[in-house]
């Protein structure tokens, strides 16, 4: 029982965050649902870490070496899992390939710490052990693993903050770089000035992390479009000021058969079509690429500091993924290769190369055209 109450008086700003970002995140699964999953995800985890602190103290009083083991286990591998989820949350997280190779620091800190659990080696981890009447505890080297991969992951996360103040998302970066400070700085307490292991801040870190940057989702979402989730106009007209500069490639989409589709089957059926544009859109542009729904049928990305080859590279993945559907955009590409060419000259080009594609489709297709 005094556990019980040492764990709510300790953890108290740690359970009323907790307690709001579930009710949120339950409140709004259905319109945000992979928001919803990765702070459910981090919010349990950052509770059970809560929990495993009072259970290793309860262990230790009964001198149940085996259990307190399994306690520190716990604690060392889910972590970096934390860092890594909060990346996922930020839409940090690398594709393709990367994204494989991105989750494998995490499966060798997993295995480094299981050797803790075999007998001959797990003094290069970390082990229990009864001196006297308490526990003791006899750090490895390899105990630092944990440290060291948290240390990555936050580097990458530093490195997605760069990128976005090099490409003038001021405000994701600053929101990134305040939420790695944070936990820089609980590890830093935690781990240097923390002699008698009663200071346990590094979870309600993490939770003031995704608070602040579930507020800061809350205000972007004034950014986009409700349907489909892009930019919206607003913010087109917005970023066209500080992408003049960067901007190497404009791509511009128009849905073929968007009025035929609403007028014969419902306006339900064109949104499930723009929704899925969109998404096949999102899905192949990269880091460097900037997605917009500018009304009805139309959309528009715009590419910095690309090279042509690889713009071309994913306009044809998303014309195989649009094939695999039931719909059919016209597209328009046009390329920087000039500095003398204005981002504006280049949409112009990008437009007037879509439209031609559009007046083909309708002549081999023989169907009405806006029908």
């Amino acid at each position: 029982m005094n556990h019980f109450l040492n764990y709510l008086v300790s953890n108290i700003f740690l359970i009323v965050i907790s307690a709001i970002m579930i009710f949120i995140s339950i409140f709004n699964f259905k319109q945000h649902k992979r928001t919803s999953e990765f702070m459910l995800a981090i919010t349990g985890i950052a509770i059970l870490l809560s929990i495993t602190e009072v259970l290793e103290q309860h262990f230790k009083d009964i001198a149940s070496v085996e259990a307190t083991t399994v306690v520190a286990f716990l604690q060392y591998v889910l972590r970096p899992v934390c860092v890594v989820l909060f990346i996922f949350l930020s839409k940090g997280q690398p594709k393709g390939k990367w994204s494989i190779v991105f989750t494998i620091p995490l499966m060798i800190n997993f295995v480094i710490f299981l050797l803790a659990f075999i007998p001959g080696v797990k003094q290069y981890v970390f082990q229990f052990s009864i001196k006297g009447e308490e526990i003791g505890f006899d750090g490895g080297p390899l105990r630092f693993s944990s440290h060291i991969v948290g240390l990555l992951y936050l580097i990458y996360f530093l490195y997605v903050s760069v990128m976005s103040i090099k490409l003038k998302h001021i405000s994701n970066a600053i929101i990134i770089l305040v939420c790695v400070i944070l936990i820089l700085s609980c590890v830093s307490i935690e781990t240097f000035f923390n002699e008698n292991g009663d200071i346990h801040i590094l979870n309600t870190g993490i939770m003031i992390c995704v608070m602040s940057y579930y507020l800061f989702l809350f205000m972007e979402k004034r950014k986009r479009d409700a349907l489909t989730n892009l930019f919206n106009r607003s913010t087109y007209y917005q970023d066209l000021l500080r992408m003049e500069a960067s901007s190497s490639a404009v791509i511009q989409f128009d849905m073929n058969g968007l009025k035929y589709l609403n007028d014969n089957f419902g306006h339900e059926e064109g949104d499930k079509a723009l929704i899925e544009i969109s998404r096949i859109i999102v899905d192949k542009c990269n880091r460097d690429m900037y997605a917009y729904r500018l009304g009805g049928d139309e959309f528009v990305v715009i590419a910095n500091n690309m090279k042509e080859d690889a713009v071309r590279e994913i306009v044809d993945e998303i014309k195989e993924d649009l094939s695999k559907t039931k719909y059919t955009c016209s597209i328009g590409l046009a390329f920087r290769n000039d500095k003398n060419t204005s981002l504006q000259d280049l949409i112009r080009q990008a437009e007037k190369a879509m439209y031609v594609d559009k007046s083909e489709y309708y002549k081999t297709s023989q169907i009405e055209r806006r029908k």
